[in-house]
C-alpha cells in the first residue's frame, strides 16, 4: 500500500511556495521566488548568501536538491523570511523601477518590526522582570492550550501588557469553530 503524502504550500505575493519539512525539523521554502517577487537581483543575493557565512546561518539556509527540477536551490527557514526581508533596503528595491509598491510595503513592515522589537526589548528591562516572567508563562500556556483556553489566555496577556504600560486591545472573539 502506497503511503500518502501531504503537500503544503504558502502564498507570498502572487506566488505559491512549496513548504519542505527538513531533516532538522524546520520548514523551509525556496528563497529565489521570494527574491524575484520583491524584485531583487537573484545573482546579487546569492553573492551575499555564501554557505558558512553568518547570513547563511542566521537565515537557516540550506541547499536542497529538488527531484522535480533535478536542481539544487537555496531554501530559507519559514520563520526567517522576515529576517531576510528586514535586511533589504527599500530604497534599493524602489530604484529598480517598477517596485515602488513593494518598496513602500517593505518600508512600512521594517518600521513596524523595529517598533515591535523595541517594545519587546523595553518590556524585558529589570524593572519588569516579574511581569515578564508572568507573560512568559502565559505565552507558554497559550501555546499548549485548546482553542477555548487560547481566547482567555490572549485576554490575560493583553491585560498584563497593559499593566506594564503597553496597552493592547485583546482581539474580539469572532465566530470560530471552537469545538
Amino acid at each position: 500500500m502506497k503511503k500518502s503524502r501531504i503537500h503544503i504550500s504558502i502564498g507570498f505575493g502572487d506566488i505559491i511556495l512549496p513548504v519542505i519539512e527538513c531533516e532538522d525539523g524546520h520548514k523551509r521554502v525556496p528563497l529565489q521566488p521570494i527574491a524575484k517577487e520583491i524584485g531583487l537581483n537573484w545573482q546579487a543575493q546569492t553573492r551575499k548568501l555564501q554557505p558558512e557565512s553568518f547570513k547563511w546561518r542566521q537565515l537557516g539556509l540550506e541547499k536542497l536538491s529538488l527531484k522535480a527540477t533535478k536542481t539544487d536551490s537555496i531554501h530559507i527557514r519559514v520563520d526567517k523570511v522576515i529576517a531576510f526581508m528586514h535586511g533589504l533596503n527599500p530604497d534599493m528595491v524602489r530604484s529598480q523601477g517598477q517596485n515602488s509598491d513593494t518598496a513602500d510595503w517593505l518600508e512600512k513592515k521594517i518600521i513596524e518590526w523595529d517598533e515591535a522589537v523595541y517594545a519587546y526589548d523595553k518590556g524585558f528591562s529589570l524593572e519588569n522582570k516579574s511581569s515578564t516572567n508572568e507573560l512568559s508563562k502565559l505565552f507558554s500556556a497559550r501555546d499548549k492550550a485548546n482553542p477555548q483556553e487560547k481566547v482567555a489566555l490572549t485576554a490575560l496577556i493583553a491585560d498584563t501588557l497593559s499593566q506594564m504600560g503597553y496597552p493592547v486591545e485583546a482581539p474580539e472573539q469572532k465566530e470560530l469553530p471552537l469545538t
